[in-house]
């Protein structure tokens, strides 16, 4: 027997209708539904605010992923899920992926994408979630900072330009050296708010990892630029700036029993 339609059909044809450039076959149509009745579920709990998390899962970038998916679930009545974790539906012929994301996007409260690199499976997704998503979608992008005319005003500019001068091959230690000299001097002359201390840390830690600042095109930045604007882009350059990023993001706040506890506090 045929599954009857959901409740909200209505809103499943218009997920679907973002998709799909044609009609679902019946078959399709009964995948549709019973992905829709397995997976969506937890999106609708009443009082739930729910996140879908996108970004990349390759060469390690996972982890990011699941630190922003950790954040949002220590909050009070929340789910976030990572869409590479909910099953595809089993369609003929059909991009399982591509209906998952706008099934699950139409549901979820807020979508978050976390961005590290313009190559990958992220790239078409963030053209997706900035057309038909723009106004429940949060950006976390690291690494940028918009910047005008090559001018650095900002202690978001300061440290990707730092990065930049650090990890230019086509500069030798000497040449580095300077560089950043100038750039500790631009930052004193204009009075901007980091300190070289916080520069040089900035620096330290992506050595000590071995990783080069992130590089978008000019398509990410204008989008990434857009969010800026409405105040749902979130730029992080370190582990504890995307915890706390993550933690901007609209929704119920974390329990204050964790926001106040510290691991010294029982040490």
């Amino acid at each position: 027997m045929a599954p009857s339609p959901p409740d909200d059909a209505a809103r499943l044809k218009h997920a679907l209708d973002r998709a799909l450039q044609e009609p679902l076959s019946v078959a399709d149509r009964k995948q549709a539904i019973d992905f829709l009745r397995t997976e969506m579920p937890a999106f609708e709990v009443s009082g739930r605010t729910t996140y879908l998390v996108l970004g990349s899962y390759r060469d390690g970038f996972e982890r990011n992923l699941r630190v922003v998916q950790s954040e949002l679930n220590k909050r009070t009545d929340t789910f976030a899920a990572v869409v590479g974790d909910l099953r595809d539906p089993d369609f003929d012929g059909r991009s399982a992926f591509a209906i998952k994301l706008h099934l699950t996007a139409t549901y979820a409260d807020w979508v978050v994408g976390v961005y590290e690199k313009e190559s990958g499976g992220e790239s078409p997704e963030l053209g997706v979630i900035y057309s038909l998503y723009f106004k429940k979608t949060h950006v976390l992008p690291r690494d940028y900072a918009w910047m005008t005319d090559d001018k650095v005003n900002s202690p978001d500019e300061v440290r990707r330009a730092a990065l930049q001068i650090f990890f230019n091959d086509g500069l030798d230690d000497e040449e580095k050296a300077s560089e950043l000299e100038g750039l500790y001097r631009l930052v004193k002359d204009h009075d901007i708010d980091i300190t070289r201390e916080e520069i040089e840390e900035t620096i330290r830690q992506r050595e000590q990892a071995d990783e080069t600042p992130a590089s978008y095109s000019w398509v990410h930045h204008s989008f990434f630029r857009d969010f800026e604007r409405t105040d749902r882009c979130h730029p992080w350059f370190t582990d504890g700036e995307l915890r706390d990023q993550a933690n901007s993001i609209p929704g119920p706040r974390p329990p204050q029993w964790e926001a106040d506890w510290e691991p010294d506090d029982v040490l």
